[in-house]
């Protein structure tokens, strides 16, 4: 805890290809080699160096960091190909004291979470996604058509049912779907109860 560390971000190339996304079969596919990559860039996290015990405090939030895809950025901002895949990495690196002999430990370490893997892109590739992130928007209104609240669950509803019609058999959905659409029935759940006891 009374160590200082500093804690960084980077990202790296998944593979040596390009993407683009299939609508007919609502997928990424190869479409070629990779762009060259630009020099890679490390985030520095605002904080750096902070003790120990200051990032044990709280949720460490990397929000600062931004992405660009502007080969010519000179704002310090991370360099991405867009329809590229890329993993990205946390690194936690040790402070020597004066002291220390630095060359007698090793003094940092890599963590990779493989679910974060991500395509980067510079325009919604699903237009149920732009569907769903104009009607979550307070300031889109002008797109919107209907109330916020009632756009996010027709939008929701349509992720869920894209052909329309109910009738059994699997539901179709992702399980980020269906954590979605369980946690909706968890809160309409939880509204009725209140709402019972509150008559009671």
């Amino acid at each position: 805890p009374n160590n200082d560390y500093m804690l960084m971000m980077d990202f790296i190339p998944v593979d040596d290809k390009r993407y683009r996304y299939a609508f007919h079969s609502s997928s990424w596919i190869v479409a070629g080699k990779a762009d060259p990559n630009s020099p890679p860039r490390i985030h520095v996290h605002p904080d750096s160096p902070a003790k120990g015990a200051q990032w044990m405090k709280q949720v460490t939030s990397f929000d600062k960091l931004k992405l660009t895809n502007n080969q010519l950025d000179d704002n310090g901002h991370i360099i991405l190909n867009s329809m590229h895949r890329y993993q990205p990495r946390f690194h936690m690196v040790y402070v020597n004291s004066k002291s220390e002999d630095v060359s007698s430990t090793e003094n940092f370490r890599t963590y990779v979470y493989p679910e974060t893997k991500f395509t980067a892109v510079t325009d919604y590739q699903n237009h149920r996604i732009t569907q769903l992130k104009i009607a979550s928007n307070p300031f889109a209104k002008g797109f919107r058509d209907c109330d916020p609240d009632e756009c996010v669950v027709e939008v929701l509803n349509q992720l869920q049912h894209p052909g329309g019609g109910g009738g059994g058999g699997s539901t179709g959905l992702t399980p980020l779907q269906q954590q979605q659409q369980q946690h909706q029935q968890q809160q309409q759940a939880a509204a009725v109860a209140a709402q019972q006891a509150a008559a009671a």
